[in-house]
C-alpha cells in the first residue's frame, strides 16, 4: 500500500501520537479542487485584464507607425509579471522550502508505516514512539537555539559593533543527540527489538535529524536575506 494511501486510512491518533506531519484535511480530490479555484480565478483575472485594456486603447489613436494593441498589452504584462514576481518572492521561496521538506515528511510516513507493518507488540509501539518523541524534542531545541542566535546577531550587526559572519558550521556534531541518561536508556530499550525494526526505528531518527538541518539552513539563508 502506497504511503499516502496508508496515511489516508489510518486515524488521526496514530499520525499524532506517531508526531506525523500530516493534515487529513488535505485530501488528494480536495488540493485537486483548490487548485482548479485558484486556475479559474486567473483565468478569469487575465480575461477581465485583457478586456480593460482592450477597452483603454479604444480611445487612443494609433497610428501605423505606433505600436499595435498585441506589442502595447504584452509590454504592459510583462511589467506585470515582473511586479508580480517581485511582491511573490517569499511566497515562492516558502513554497520551495516546503517542496524539499515534504520528501523528508513522505520518508518519515514510510518509515512508520514500514515498523507498523511488522506488527509490533503494544510495549514496542510505546517504546518506540518515546524515543522518536525525544529526538523530535531535540531537535526542536536546537532549532529555537539556532533562531534566537541568528536573531541575537541580527540585533548586534545593526548596531555594528561584530562583523556579519554567521554561519551554522558553528553547531556541534551531537547537538541534536538526546540527553544522557535518556539516551542510555532509549538504546538499552532497543536492544530488546529484532534488527529490522531497529533499523526503521534508526532510520527516522536520522531523517528526523535530517530535517531539522535542512530547517536551519532555511533559517539561515533567510537571515542573510
Amino acid at each position: 500500500m502506497p504511503v499516502v494511501t496508508w496515511l489516508s486510512k489510518v486515524s488521526k491518533d496514530v499520525t499524532e501520537k506517531n508526531f506525523i506531519n500530516w493534515d487529513h484535511s488535505k485530501t488528494k480530490l480536495n488540493i485537486q479542487y483548490q487548485q482548479n479555484l485558484i486556475q479559474n480565478e486567473l483565468q478569469r483575472i487575465e480575461i477581465n485584464l485583457y478586456n480593460y485594456l482592450q477597452r483603454y486603447s479604444s480611445s487612443l489613436k494609433m497610428n501605423d507607425d505606433k505600436m499595435s494593441f498585441e506589442q502595447w498589452i504584452n509590454i504592459i504584462c510583462d511589467a506585470l509579471v515582473v511586479l508580480m514576481q517581485n511582491d511573490l518572492h517569499h511566497f515562492n521561496t516558502n513554497f520551495e522550502q516546503k517542496k524539499i521538506l515534504f520528501t523528508y515528511d513522505i520518508n518519515d510516513a514510510h518509515l512508520v508505516k514500514s515498523f507498523y507493518d511488522l506488527n509490533p507488540i503494544e510495549a514496542q509501539v510505546y517504546s518506540t514512539q518515546q524515543i522518536w518523541r525525544s529526538k523530535l524534542r531535540a531537535c526542536e531545541k536546537v532549532i529555537s537555539q539556532q533562531t534566537k542566535r541568528w536573531s541575537m546577531s541580527d540585533q548586534v550587526l545593526v548596531k555594528g559593533i561584530i562583523p556579519g559572519n554567521r554561519s551554522i558550521t558553528n553547531m556541534k556534531q551531537n547537538e541534536f543527540d538526546i540527553d544522557g541518561n535518556n539516551q542510555k536508556n532509549q538504546l538499552l530499550s532497543m536492544e530488546c527489538f529484532p534488527p529490522s525494526m531497529r533499523a526503521i526505528i534508526q532510520a527516522r531518527l536520522d531523517n528526523i535529524e535530517q530535517r531539522a538541518q535542512q530547517i536551519i539552513k532555511f533559517i539561515h539563508a533567510s537571515s542573510q536575506e
